[in-house]
C-alpha cells in the first residue's frame, strides 16, 4: 500500500504538469468548447442534484420534456459524478466539477495499470512504465475532453483482481473484480464494454489452454455478495434498453471509417515532429479522425515483449497455440464453405462470416497444419501447450483483437459484430484503441523487464528512472489547448429557481435548423440554463435526439407564432424564457403569453 500510494502521488504530479494550463484553470476553462462539453457539464450537475433529491429516479432527467428516462439518451456518468459531487457541494461550480472528474481519471488509470502489471508478474520499474502508457499515452490521454471515454480507470483494477483469482482461486479476489466491474459500468458504458470484452477474452484464453471451467465453483465464489453487487448494473441497463426500444435506436456502419492517418497522429511535441519527418507531404493532423498513435517508446518496448524469449521454449509454445487455433477455425470455415448451399453465415439477417472463396480457408488450414508439424518436435502433437502463465501472449492477443475492431474498411471486423448486444453501444469503433493501449502498457512493462533481465537491481532501477523520464518527455504536449467556459447561469434562470416549482420551460431564440450544429450547441446551452432551477425543459442535447424534439426545435425557430404556441401549450409548457428583444416585440400580438419578470439577460413570459 505504501508503494502504491507513492506511485499514485507521482502520477498525480505528472497529471498536474502534463495537463497544464488546464490543471491551473479548471474552474472556468475547458479543453474543448462545444456541445459534448456542455452535455458532460450538465450530466455531472444533474447526477449530483439527483443524488440528494431523488436518487431512485435519477434517469428521469429534466431535459427533452415530455420524454422520461432521458438520462439514458447518453452516458449517465454516475461514477464520474461521485468525484464531482464534493466539488459542486463546496463551490457550486459544475465546470470545475466536470474538469476534476476528468483529470482524476489520469492518475487512476495509471495506478490501475501499475497494479495490473504487478499482479501479472512485472517488476516495479516495468509496472511504472505500464502505468505511464495507460495514463498518458495519446490514444487515451487526449480523450480528456470526452468524459465518457477518459473514465476507463476501473478496467485495469478489475483485470488485476480477475487475473489474481484465476491463478489463486480466492473468492475475495473474484468479488473485488466484480466490484470494480460495477464501478466501471456506472462510470462509463464504453468502459464497461471494453472491460467485459477483456474479461471474456481472459476466460476464453484460459479455457483454450486447458483450464477447467468449474462453473459451480465460480458461482459459489461470487456468492450472494457478487449477485448483490450486480444489481446496480441491471438497474442502469433497464432504462437504456427502454430508450433503445422506444426510440428505435439501431447502430449502423456510419462511423466505421477510420483514416489511416489517425494511427500516425499524436499531438505531443516529439510525435508531431516525427510525423512531419516521416510524412512530409501528408496532412496527418488535418485528415486524422482521432489521435491513435501510442508513441515510439511504447511500441518499441511492446515489440520487445512480443518477440523476446526470456526463457527457453516459450516461443515454440506460443507458436503452437496460435497454429492450433488457426487450424481449428479455418477447418470449420473450410468444411462449412464446402458443404453449405449458401456459404455466408447469417445471424438475425446479418452476414457475420463468408466462405464464398472456399479455397482460402483450405489453404490456410493446410498451412497451419504444416506449421504445426514443423514445431511438433518442440511441442508434441496431441498435447496442450503449457502457456497458462504466459500473460504477454494474452495481452498480445488482446491488442490484436482491439486493433481488429478499430481498423476501418475493408479489413476491420467491426462490420461483422457491430450489431451484437453491448457492442451496439459503441458509436465509433476506433475507441477500442483505448483497450489496446492498456494491452500495450502491460506489454511495455514486460518488455522493459526482459530487456533489463540481466541487470543488477540497482542498475535496473536507474535504467527504469531514465526510461520513465523518456516516456514522459515523449508524452508531453503542454500547453494543452483550452477555452473559457462561463460557470454562471443567466440571471433570469436564477430568478426562475426562486419561483414555486412544478413549471415547464422553453427558451428562445432557437437558431435556424439549416445550421444544425449551431442549433445543437444552443440546445445544449439551454440545458445548462436549466441547472439553475432543475425544472423540466423541452431542450436538451444527447447522442439520441427524439424525432419529436427535433421537430419541436425546428418549430421554435419561428417563435412566436400561433402553431408553435399551441404546440407548447399542448405538451404542458408553462413558461417561456426570451433572450432576444426582437422576439419580445412580436410577443405582444399573442395574449396567451403574459409578461412576468425581466433581467438583463432575458425575460420570462407565462403561457396560459
Amino acid at each position: 500500500m505504501r508503494r502504491n500510494a507513492t506511485v499514485f502521488v507521482g502520477y498525480v504530479a505528472l497529471t498536474v504538469a502534463l495537463t497544464y494550463p488546464l490543471s491551473f484553470h479548471a474552474a472556468d476553462h475547458v479543453m474543448s468548447h462545444g456541445t459534448d462539453t456542455n452535455l458532460f457539464i450538465w450530466t455531472i450537475a444533474w447526477d449530483v442534484h439527483a443524488f440528494v433529491h431523488h436518487p431512485l429516479s435519477i434517469f428521469d432527467a429534466n431535459i427533452f420534456y415530455p420524454f422520461r428516462d432521458t438520462l439514458a439518451f447518453s452516458e449517465n456518468l454516475i461514477g464520474s459524478a461521485a468525484f464531482g459531487a464534493p466539488v459542486i457541494w463546496v463551490t457550486h461550480n459544475p465546470v470545475l466539477a466536470m474538469n476534476v472528474a476528468a483529470l482524476v481519471t489520469v492518475p487512476l488509470c495509471a495506478l490501475g495499470a501499475f497494479v495490473l502489471a504487478r499482479r501479472v508478474g512485472i517488476g516495479t520499474a516495468g509496472a511504472v512504465i505500464a502505468g505511464l502508457v495507460y495514463g498518458f499515452s495519446p490514444p487515451r490521454f487526449f480523450r480528456l475532453d470526452q468524459l465518457h471515454l477518459t473514465s476507463v480507470e476501473w478496467i485495469p483494477f478489475s483485470l488485476a483482481y480477475a487475473s489474481t483469482y484465476a491463478t489463486g482461486g480466492r473468492a475475495r479476489d473474484l468479488r473485488i473484480a466484480i466490484a470494480f466491474f460495477v464501478m466501471q459500468a456506472l462510470t462509463s458504458g464504453h468502459g464497461a464494454v471494453f472491460l467485459a470484452l477483456a474479461l471474456g477474452a481472459l476466460a476464453l484464453y484460459r479455457l483454450a489452454l486447458g483450464e477447467p471451467l468449474r462453473l459451480t465453483k465460480r458461482l459459489h465464489d461470487a456468492g450472494v455478495v457478487g449477485a448483490l453487487l450486480f444489481i446496480p448494473v441491471v438497474l442502469v441497463a433497464l432504462p437504456y434498453r427502454r430508450a433503445q426500444v422506444d426510440m428505435g435506436l439501431r447502430r449502423t456502419l456510419a462511423n466505421w471509417h477510420v483514416p489511416w492517418t489517425s494511427f500516425a497522429a499524436a499531438p505531443t511535441h516529439v510525435d508531431t515532429w516525427l510525423s512531419l519527418q516521416l510524412f512530409p507531404h501528408v496532412d496527418v493532423f488535418g485528415t486524422a479522425g482521432a489521435y491513435l498513435f501510442p508513441g515510439v517508446l511504447t511500441l518499441a518496448f511492446a515489440v520487445a515483449a512480443i518477440v523476446w524469449r526470456p526463457e527457453p521454449g516459450v516461443g515454440w509454445r506460443r507458436a503452437a497455440v496460435v497454429l492450433d487455433a488457426v487450424f481449428a477455425v479455418e477447418l470449420v470455415a473450410a468444411i462449412y464453405g464446402s458443404v453449405a448451399s449458401d456459404p455466408r453465415l447469417r445471424i438475425a439477417g446479418v452476414v457475420v462470416a463468408s466462405a464464398r472463396h472456399v479455397w482460402r480457408p483450405w489453404l490456410l488450414c493446410v498451412a497451419a497444419a504444416a506449421g504445426r508439424m514443423a514445431v511438433a518436435s518442440r511441442v508434441p502433437l496431441g498435447t496442450v501447450p503449457r502457456v497458462r502463465c504466459d500473460m504477454p501472449l494474452f495481452y498480445t492477443l488482446l491488442l490484436v483483437a482491439s486493433l481488429a475492431l478499430s481498423v476501418g474498411p475493408p479489413y476491420g471486423v467491426w462490420q461483422y459484430v457491430y450489431w451484437l448486444p453491448g457492442l451496439n453501444f459503441i458509436r465509433a469503433p476506433s475507441r477500442f484503441t483505448i483497450l489496446g493501449v492498456l494491452a500495450l502498457g502491460v506489454l511495455a512493462g514486460f518488455g522493459f523487464d526482459w530487456v533489463t533481465i540481466r541487470c543488477r537491481p540497482a542498475w535496473r532501477a536507474a535504467i527504469g528512472w531514465i526510461v520513465a523520464a523518456l516516456f514522459v518527455a515523449e508524452f508531453a504536449a503542454m500547453p494543452l489547448p483550452m477555452t473559457y467556459q462561463n460557470p454562471e447561469t443567466p440571471a433570469i434562470d436564477r430568478w426562475l429557481a426562486a419561483q414555486p416549482q412544478g413549471f415547464v420551460v422553453a427558451e428562445v431564440p432557437v437558431p435556424d435548423s439549416n445550421g444544425i450544429t449551431v442549433r445543437e450547441e444552443q440546445e445544449s446551452i439551454y440545458a445548462l440554463h436549466a441547472t439553475a432551477h432543475w425544472q423540466k425543459t423541452v431542450h436538451g442535447y444527447s447522442g439520441l435526439l427524439p424525432d419529436f424534439s427535433d421537430d419541436l426545435f425546428r418549430g421554435l425557430v419561428q417563435f412566436p407564432d400561433a402553431s408553435t404556441i399551441e404546440r407548447l401549450r399542448g405538451i404542458g409548457v408553462t413558461r417561456v424564457v426570451v433572450h432576444d428583444p426582437g422576439i419580445e416585440a412580436r410577443i405582444r400580438a399573442f395574449p396567451d403569453l403574459t409578461f412576468e419578470h425581466r433581467e438583463r439577460d432575458g425575460a420570462v413570459y407565462a403561457l396560459h
